[in-house]
C-alpha cells in the first residue's frame, strides 16, 4: 500500500512538472527577428544638432542631412 501511494505521489508530481513546462515555456520569437531590427546607429535627429559627421562603430549617432532630418540639417 505504500508504494502506492508513493507511485501515485511521484506520477502527479511528474504530470504538475509537465504542465508548469508546457505553461511558463513559451518559444521567443526574438532570435529571427532580433537582428533584422536591431538598430546599429542612435537615431538624434530632433536635437537640434546637425550630425553630419558620425563615428561608424555601433552606438554612435546616425548621419543626418537636410533630406533625412530637415529639423536639424537647416
Amino acid at each position: 500500500m505504500k508504494t502506492v501511494k508513493i507511485l501515485i505521489i511521484a506520477f502527479l508530481i511528474i504530470i504538475l512538472a509537465v504542465l508548469f513546462l508546457k505553461i511558463f515555456n513559451k518559444p521567443s520569437s526574438m532570435p529571427e527577428t532580433f537582428f533584422k531590427e536591431e538598430k546599429i546607429c542612435q537615431n538624434l535627429c530632433g536635437d537640434g544638432q546637425c550630425q553630419e559627421i558620425v563615428c561608424m562603430a555601433v552606438g554612435c549617432p546616425c548621419a543626418e542631412s537636410a533630406n533625412t532630418c530637415p529639423q536639424d540639417c537647416e
